[in-house]
């Protein structure tokens, strides 16, 4: 199968999407019980609605061509402050991907 994809930045309108991603993938890796998936994905919704605007998670997502609303992968990073006292750097960032995959 030969198709042309596209990336975006994710923005806040997106996050009902990327928290089913994220719950997928617990899902997936046998990590997450059904009957917890609606509280996780409710809870990463409201994450990433916060943290998009906040410059706290960049993230991208994939979408074929001429769709962009229709989402089929991602990856993002989270911004977050420094733990260790000792390191003067103020920020760290973890790289976060979900589970769907360009097949």
């Amino acid at each position: 199968m030969t198709e042309s994809f596209s990336i975006r930045l994710a923005t806040a309108a997106d996050a009902p999407v990327l928290a089913g991603h994220r719950a997928g993938m617990f899902r997936d890796m046998g990590e997450l019980p059904e009957h917890l998936a609606p509280a996780l994905v409710d809870a990463t919704r409201r994450y990433f609605e916060e943290a998009i605007p906040a410059g706290e998670y960049v993230g991208w997502v994939a979408f074929p061509r001429g769709s962009v609303h229709e989402i089929i992968a991602g990856a993002g990073v989270q911004i977050r402050p420094r733990e260790d006292p000792k390191d003067h750097r103020r920020r760290r960032a973890l790289l976060c991907l979900d589970s769907s995959a360009l097949v």
